[in-house]
């Protein structure tokens, strides 16, 4: 990044967190000192943030931490994370439960913490006071000490007598003008144990006799197990037990790998499932019949199906997108100990609160008797929300009594994940005379993300919004905008995607206002930046572009495509630069050029790791991504079939820059996906003359 105003510049030296980052790997803090509920501040002067949201790479768990220290005015490198478990005292105050999604992490938990400990500052500040008889207003407060002239009384030495003080409800909050490490670089505090192999993740869970289990699943959706070989499984050298679960039959064996065989070696026959002929073909089929029917109406301003079947000329596009597997390299895992009077849960997982409800549910036990920890994650992007794992472990512990330890194989990672759902939009839009956006009718169809896990963020009406986001509501002036959304029923488990709606909502969107763009004449950039309507928007949009250079002459053979996006409280430009082999068609995208407003910046060195990590994902979406089903279930197994993009086809440089202000903060993990998508197939119309309005690239319908 560079010094241009109005942009944070990353600094070469970083700040070090140093080696203590993670004091506990879940559970409680080392006993002793001041304790709140979100912070520990111990004898020894070091600080530990009890962490309600689960580190999956995205770096938020030191982000929470410079929050604190900040606040505190502590040594950032004497703070650190204690992996809370699951109790509602922990709950996220948005979600009401504990849950790592939406790009909330900061968002949510910035106000408590921030409070949490000013609370603990002016406690310490009121022992200092009482200890040198002064006044506590003629104390400061720095790098872990108070300070009253030349007495410095570290924190450590304070603990014991602020402890017994009450917390203060309203303590004041410090200005972001003195803020130390706010908005400025800190290396990662989880990277140094994960580079070392001490870092704690789901597979680490060792117990005494634990056994390895897996579950015989269906290949079709909703198919019920009807006969089995147990003898042949007992055979496989090292399975112990085929136990029957409500589920199913599974194995128990020494090791993972005997339970995978003798898995297989079970041999089941399977009833038909619950739609036989499900196919990749068949769900678009039913995808494309709903644009033909009635949905819920999500914006309705103006007549714009009455003035789109009025209009001679208008845009009239139809596009495909497909489902899509998460795909995190750490496949879905759970470790269970289900016994009388309670249950152990351990695995990375993004809903501790989830996977509590579930395991009371199979068990019958009470809530306060779950128990669940919470390891680091191998990716999530979503699919660690998912209760599956959870499911599946428990049931397999309560059928014979034991601990067990389950890891999807990759094939059942792609097989029962709950995927993005594949959806089909068509849009109509025009201009009136003036060149102005006259009016945008869109008609989108897709399953329903929210009615799988969290039914109760439905609108009264039954509208899912995570369908309509990025449509509903856009940054460019419309005068007549109509959205419905179809929803699509099916067999199918559909889950959080990284961006949600966002991911495919605007690849239309921004494909469309290319195209208007067209049709008036102008430049794609002038054109957005004439019809934007918030100026948050606009100065993302400028600040890609001018750091692109959108006006300079490109090599032979390359163009440029800009798209915007707009969610999770963030606003995001960018501008990719492609060229396309002309005899096979493949692309290659040499520069991508991000700017991003997310209001107040915690750590800027993790904002540009996650927006690189964001184009990368969706530019493996754009190219090759995509799942089949066939024969009533998914026809995907393995990364052959399923290509992600490696790092010999990734953009040449990725750039990011910041916009830096001082509004609420918003998301950082999924913002940075949306744009890129739209961005390359802006620049492949530049260079084909075509329209791209199926994905991926890589397939046909």
């Amino acid at each position: 990044m560079t010094n241009a105003p109005n942009a944070l510049t990353l600094c070469a030296d970083m700040l070090n967190p140093g080696v203590n980052g993670v004091f506990a790997v879940d559970g409680q803090p080392p006993e002793g000192g001041l304790e709140l509920l979100w912070l520990t501040v111990h004898t020894d002067g070091k600080v530990s943030v009890m962490l309600n949201k689960i580190e999956m790479g995205q770096g938020s768990s030191t982000a929470l931490c410079m929050i604190v220290a900040d606040e505190l005015d502590a040594d950032l490198q004497r703070v650190g994370f204690v992996q809370a478990l699951y109790d509602p005292k922990y709950d996220d105050p948005e979600f009401h439960a504990m849950l790592t999604g939406g790009s909330t992490s900061v968002r949510s938990m910035m106000g408590p913490l921030r409070e949490a400990a000013a609370a603990a500052r002016e406690m310490l500040k009121t022992a200092a006071a009482e200890r040198l008889g002064v006044d506590a207003s003629e104390l400061t407060t720095e790098n872990g000490f108070v300070i009253h002239g030349e007495q410095k009384i570290p924190y450590g030495e304070l603990v014991e007598k602020a402890a017994g003080q009450a917390v203060p409800e309203s303590p004041p909050l410090k200005d972001a003008a003195s803020f130390r490490y706010l908005g400025h670089c800190a290396r990662r505090m989880d990277i140094p144990d994960k580079i070392a192999g001490a870092a704690r993740f789901g597979l680490d869970v060792r117990l005494p006799d634990m056994h390895y289990a897996a579950l015989a699943w269906p290949r079709a959706y909703g198919a019920t197990a009807e006969s089995w070989d147990e003898d042949a499984a007992l055979a496989v050298p090292g399975v112990t037990e085929v136990v029957q679960t409500e589920i199913g039959p599974a194995v128990l064996a020494e090791n993972t790998w005997a339970a995978w065989k003798g898995r297989d070696a079970l041999a089941v026959q399977w009833s038909e499932g619950t739609q036989p002929d499900l196919s990749t073909e068949v769900l678009f089929e039913e995808l494309e019949a709903l644009l033909d029917s009635s949905g819920i109406i999500a914006a309705d301003t103006g007549d714009a199906p009455g003035r789109a079947e009025a209009a001679a000329d208008k845009i009239d596009l139809t596009f495909h997108q497909p489902f899509l597997a998460h795909a995190p390299i750490e496949p879905m895992n759970c470790t269970a100990h289900v016994r009388p009077d309670g249950v152990d849960l351990w695995g990375p997982t993004q809903f501790q609160t989830g996977w509590a409800e579930k395991a009371a549910e199979i068990t019958g036990l009470p809530m306060e008797s779950i128990a669940v920890h919470t390891t680091y994650a191998g990716g999530g992007f979503g699919r660690k929300g998912m209760l599956d794992g959870a499911r599946v472990a428990v049931h397999v512990s309560k059928a014979c009594g034991k601990p067990v330890q389950l890891l999807y194989s990759r094939d059942e990672e792609f097989h029962y994940d709950a995927v993005r759902p594949g959806s089909v939009a068509r849009v109509q839009a025009g201009l009136d005379a003036n060149g102005k956006i006259a009016f945008w009718n869109h008609r989108t169809a897709s399953a329903s993300v929210l009615a799988g896990l969290l039914p109760f963020m439905l609108a009264e009406t039954g509208l899912d919004f995570t369908g309509v986001e990025g449509v509903s509501e856009m940054d460019y002036g419309i005068g007549a905008l109509r959205v419905e959304w179809l929803r699509h029923e099916t067999p199918v488990p559909i889950g959080f995607w990284r961006s949600v709606g966002s991911s495919h909502n605007c690849f239309v969107r921004e494909s469309v206002i290319d195209e208007l763009a067209a049709v008036a004449g102008e430049d794609p950039v002038a054109f957005r930046l004439a019809r934007m309507t918030d100026p948050r928007a606009a100065g993302v949009l400028k600040l890609a572009t001018e750091r692109y250079g959108w006006d300079r002459e490109l090599p032979e053979g390359h163009a440029a495509g800009v798209a915007c996006d707009h969610c999770f409280g963030s606003y995001t430009a960018q501008v990719a630069e492609i060229s396309r082999d002309p005899e096979s068609g493949a692309i290659t995208v040499h520069r991508v050029v991000a700017a991003m407003d997310c209001g107040q910046t915690v750590n800027p060195l993790n904002i540009v790791m996650q927006v690189e990590g964001a184009v990368i994902m969706g530019l493996s979406a754009l190219v090759g991504e995509g799942m089949e089903f066939a024969d009533g279930g998914v026809a995907t197994k393995q990364f052959n079939t399923y290509p992600v993009m490696r790092m010999d086809a990734s953009p040449e440089a990725i750039e990011v820059h910041i916009v830096e202000n001082a509004e609420a903060p918003g998301g950082v993990g999924e913002p940075g996906l949306p744009a890129v998508l739209p961005a390359v197939t802006n620049a492949l119309k530049t260079l084909t003359g075509e329209r791209v309005t199926e994905l991926p690239l890589s397939r046909k319908k």
